[in-house]
């Protein structure tokens, strides 16, 4: 089967995900889960606040208190968690595997790392 009537078929819902990876690559890949997450949080011209964040989360934090966590955020919708477009079971799975890293530029120059480990 070519790549082009795969896709197609996947585009028409005939195949599934993973039966049209297979057709285009040949395996299936599977993801290591993760177990902990690591933070960085750095506010630019806050050397102190910096400093005491870079101590709070000297240690990863283990998965599932952020799953506690993504769990309570979205079900308040506080802020914009409306603007994320997957629901609530899909963050937890995309946030339980290995490798995951999330870099944010926030607006008033602080950036913020999240690494899955």
């Amino acid at each position: 089967m070519k790549r082009f009537e795969v896709l197609n078929q996947l585009n028409e819902h005939k195949l599934s995900t993973t039966r049209a990876y297979k057709l285009l690559y040949g395996y299936q890949f599977k993801m290591k889960k993760a177990h902990f997450v690591k933070l960085r949080i750095t506010i630019k011209d806050e050397k102190k606040v910096t400093a005491f964040l870079k101590f709070l989360f000297l240690f990863p934090i283990p998965l599932f208190l952020v799953k506690i966590f993504i769990k309570i955020a979205m079900k308040k919708g506080k802020g914009n968690i409306d603007q994320i477009p997957l629901s609530t079971k899909e963050l937890i799975e995309l946030a339980s595997y290995r490798g995951l890293l999330v870099n944010v530029d926030a607006h008033d120059d602080a950036n913020i790392l999240i690494k899955t480990i």
